[in-house]
């Protein structure tokens, strides 16, 4: 078993490890708020209007161009949703069948397919 407690700015995790009944503890320190620097619209290319989809339905608009990677494009997002850590998340779009296909981070909107007035959905990475 296991026992997460909170003293002052840190967490503290009490538990089993290796099924050893001897506790540990371990202290994880709160997460630093980091500013994510954003990626302005290429100069000289044609700007395109991307709609983010939040879980609630809600939606943000962004201006990008096609050589954004999907990155750049969340990073964008997460300063206008004021989120900073942005390792949980990742984008998604609906296909033909309305199944979401994951964006490959590394890879730009021209070569993902995402074209001007498309939506793109917020998902988290890890559940």
């Amino acid at each position: 078993t296991s026992d997460l407690s909170q003293t002052g700015d840190a967490f503290i995790l009490k538990g089993a490890i290796n099924n050893n009944e001897n506790e540990i503890d371990q202290e994880w320190p709160d997460p630093i708020k980091q500013d994510r620097p954003a990626k302005s619209p290429t100069d000289g290319l044609p700007k395109m209007v991307i709609t983010l989809v939040l879980a609630d339905k809600s939606t943000k608009k962004v201006f990008a161009t096609h050589d954004f990677t999907v990155t750049e494009l969340l990073d964008l997002f997460a300063n206008k949703l004021h989120l900073w850590q942005t390792d949980f998340f990742n984008l998604c779009v609906k296909d033909a069948n309305e199944e979401d296909r994951w964006l490959d981070s590394n890879k730009t909107l021209e070569e993902e397919n995402v074209e001007d007035k498309s939506e793109v959905l917020l998902r988290i990475k890890y559940f």
